[in-house]
């Protein structure tokens, strides 16, 4: 055993180890820490514990040899093992961060050595890329015509291909819309056209049934139809046909322009469903285009309208019946279409309702006119009869008081006004001045007029009211006439009582009853 070893057991070096040794169990020795030791190495299964030994930690090492079965034990203090270990790790360390240091280095130059490559190759793969986005830049400020130049086959080559194709077709649909906007901008102007014309054609009706509903009498209004419609519309010729009372021709009514005034001179008609188109719309009540081409020129074979080229013919309806028709010529070739008859059929509209309102009011008035006539005619024939029943005197004021006899000098009746009743003319109201030229005032005259018409109001009012008195008092005899003899029974009673009470109400009068001997029965 080596001195360290004694010193560790604390076991002097002097005794004799071989006295332990050939103790039968060392556990017995009195040495205590080899002792402790041995059970240690006893109880512990491991081939390395870790043990204090005189305070020191000790590696003890054990291995059973094969052929005693003993244990060879090697005893080592800790410090060692460890300054070692310790010594072997900083080696093994300073190997490690060596070879990182170097390693280090390595990929460092690596790192750099990449960068550059990454940057040169970035260039090259870059570049296209750049001069792409150039050519987008010029497309996307409005220069269609730029193209992406193609270096080469690859990535970017292919992309510069697709990118120029895209734009070729980018080019051919902006070049389509382009297209497709100015045909929907002709077409919005077209309709932009056609509504400003509606819009004029309607405001030109509206004026036009304005002039025409202020007029009443037909042969006014006639007339004025025509001119307003040449007027508004600018038409080379316009005409009104009325149908004939036996509905067999259309007769000119109306008509504004000089040709159509001949026509009119000379009672223009035309046969109803045969002759022109108006002729066929009187008969069929529907509207019809014609022009001066194809079957429809023969229709403008009129001498009196030689500059027609395009004429346009609309029914004159009173609820279901055609009565006439509106005829508008115009110079231009193709001027009508079915949108003009649309339109055009509102205004004919208008003037069919317009005439039927004249006509009514024409009627309307000749009806009065009769009715007023009648009236008046009525009127004098019942004044006639009063007068002659009554003895009416003329009457004066001279100044003071009235009389019934005029004064036997000559009076100057220099204002007369008629007393009208009705129409009728029942007497005159005379304004006398010893004046010859005295000039009546409009206030005297009108004073003098409502007089009159007063006065004529107010005798007529008092002869109606003396008719009826006296209508009231022949009832009233009848009536006690027919009480009297309608309580009677016998026949002799009767008839002296109805001659009786007819004497009575009839002075100065022989009443007499005969009966007819041969009465006919059959």
């Amino acid at each position: 055993m080596p001195k360290q070893g004694y010193e560790v057991f604390e076991i002097a070096p002097n005794e004799d180890i071989g006295n332990l040794l050939k103790k039968d169990n060392i556990i017995e020795a009195d040495a205590p820490l080899l002792r402790f030791a041995a059970q240690r190495i006893v109880i512990s299964n491991a081939s390395l514990v870790e043990i204090p030994i005189s305070g020191v930690n000790t590696y003890i090492a054990s291995a059973i040899l094969p052929a005693t079965n003993y244990k060879l034990v090697f005893f080592a203090p800790a410090n060692d093992l460890n300054t070692a270990i310790v010594n072997s790790r900083q080696d093994v360390q300073n190997d490690i961060d060596l070879a990182l240091q170097n390693a280090s280095f390595i990929l460092f130059g690596l790192f750099i050595g990449s960068l550059a490559i990454s940057l040169i190759v970035g260039q090259i793969i870059t570049q296209p890329i750049k001069r792409l986005t150039n050519t987008v830049k010029q497309i996307a400020s409005g220069d269609l015509n730029a193209r992406a130049k193609i270096e080469s086959q690859d990535e970017a080559g292919l992309l510069a291909q697709s990118f120029n194709q895209m734009t070729d077709q980018l080019n051919t649909t902006l070049l389509g819309l382009e297209e497709k906007v100015a045909e929907r901008t002709q077409e919005l102007e077209i309709i932009s056209t056609n509504n400003a014309k509606r819009a004029t054609q309607f405001e030109a009706i509206a004026r036009i049934s304005s002039i025409i509903t202020s007029t009443q009498t037909l042969d006014k209004l006639l007339p004025q139809i025509v001119q307003s419609i040449s007027d508004e519309f600018g038409f080379y010729h316009v005409g009104i046909f009325l149908v004939d009372v036996h509905k067999e021709y259309a007769v000119l009514a109306a008509s504004n322009s000089e040709g159509g005034k001949r026509m009119l001179q000379r009672n223009h008609r035309l046969k109803i469903g045969e002759t022109g188109i108006v002729g066929f719309v009187t008969r069929s009540g529907i509207a019809r285009i014609a022009l001066d081409v194809g079957s429809d020129a023969v229709f403008f074979n009129n001498p009196d309208l030689p500059e027609t080229h395009s004429e346009m013919a609309l029914p004159l309806h009173v609820e279901e019946e055609t009565f006439g028709a509106l005829d508008v010529q115009s110079k231009d070739k193709n001027a009508f279409s079915q949108e003009d008859i649309n339109i055009l059929s509102v205004l004919a509209d208008q003037v069919g309702i317009a005439i039927q309102n004249a006509r009514l009011y024409q009627q309307s008035s000749e009806a009065l006119e009769q009715a007023e006539i009648s009236a008046a005619q009525m009127i004098e024939r019942q004044w006639r009869q009063f007068l002659s029943r009554q003895n009416i005197k003329h009457y004066y004021f001279d100044g003071v008081e009235a009389h019934q006899h005029a004064p036997q000098e000559k009076q100057h009746h220099n204002l007369a006004i008629p007393l009208i009743l009705r129409g009728a003319q029942i007497g005159t109201l005379k304004l006398s001045t010893s004046d010859a030229e005295r000039i009546w005032g409009e206030d005297e005259i009108a004073i003098a007029q409502a007089t009159a018409e007063r006065t004529a109001l107010a005798i007529d009012n008092a002869r109606l009211l003396q008719d009826a008195q006296k209508r009231a008092a022949k009832e009233k005899t009848i009536a006690n006439v027919s009480a009297k003899i309608g309580n009677l029974i016998s026949i002799e009673n009767i008839l002296q009582t109805t001659i009786q009470e007819l004497g009575n109400t009839l002075p100065d009068a022989e009443i007499a009853i005969q009966f007819t001997e041969d009465i006919d029965l059959q």
